[in-house]
């Protein structure tokens, strides 16, 4: 996590303030995570902010509904 600290002459100055960690102890810092499931994104019809089209977004809908 960061944060920005500004300076008087307008500026600012970003600081690391904390850190995410796993369970196990290790840092995700510029790794991130793997995910549990992957679905592909389609890219011969995909549209930004057209949620009728996202295959990943219909996915995790659906998931969720099921649970």
């Amino acid at each position: 996590v960061q944060s920005i600290m500004p300076l008087s002459n307008g500026g600012g100055l970003r600081l690391t303030t904390a850190k995410y960690y796993l369970p196990s102890g290790e840092t995700i810092e510029e790794i991130g995570v793997q995910p549990d499931i992957k679905v592909e994104q389609q890219k011969d019809n995909f549209k930004i902010n057209d949620p009728t089209n996202d295959n990943q977004l219909i996915y995790a809908l659906k998931l969720l509904k099921a649970s």
